[in-house]
């Protein structure tokens, strides 16, 4: 299923198997691994992640070259007593959000975001940054075709601030800890709420989200 054709060389979809799931999933290995998340490589350069099995992962696919050049996994949340992103930072919510979580699960449908990887492009500095724009715009359209009422996301601290900056609206519900190999943050995101704050916080990124 494509998500958006930008008129060049990427097309952004959902792989949900086989060939160019395997491809994300090894892309997203690679820059872990690059970028210091992971310490060392995993087996077939996969991350071993048992969430694969019910995630989706949105890829930008360049087709000139026939490679997945970025991507962003997401994964349904049932249970957030149960899930891993909530226990590791079990006792270091901020007042109140523990409640708050149990209110928003009982009501809506939730997904995590994982964090996003796309491959360094040496000789079009602004290629990578126009990746992660398609790829951030394609998740959000993406959650409204699937009726996603909120992404909770575990994402470095640095990164997160980028994200805000872009104006994406991120409510905190934790203290910052190590995770995944870099001091993150946990936030909860509502879907609905996310084109009046871009739309107040940065009008140009606004009419990229929104055309």
């Amino acid at each position: 299923m494509v998500i958006i054709q930008n008129g060049g060389d990427i097309i952004y979809q959902i792989a949900s198997k086989g060939k160019l799931f395997t491809e994300a999933q090894c892309l997203r290995h690679d820059v872990y691994l690059q970028v210091g998340y992971i310490q060392r490589p995993c087996k077939d350069g996969i991350i071993p992640d048992s969430k694969d099995e019910i995630s989706d992962y949105i890829i930008a696919l360049d087709y000139s070259l026939d490679e997945v050049v970025g991507t962003i996994r997401i994964t349904p949340v049932v249970d957030f007593k149960k899930y891993d992103l909530f226990r590791h930072w079990k006792g270091n919510m901020l007042p109140g959000a523990e409640e708050k979580i149990a209110k928003i699960f009982l009501r809506y449908s939730v997904a995590e975001l994982g964090a996003l990887a796309a491959k360094k492009n040496g000789n079009v500095p602004s290629k990578r940054k126009g990746i992660s724009w398609g790829l951030y715009k394609s998740t959000f359209l993406y959650s409204l075709i699937k009726e996603i009422d909120y992404w909770v996301i575990g994402m470095d601290s640095g990164k997160l601030v980028i994200l805000e900056s872009l104006g994406w609206h991120v409510e905190r519900l934790g203290k910052p800890i190590e995770y995944f190999g870099s001091v993150s943050e946990l936030g909860l995101m509502s879907v609905n709420k996310q084109l009046g704050s871009i739309y107040n916080k940065n009008p140009r990124y606004y009419q990229y989200i929104a055309s």
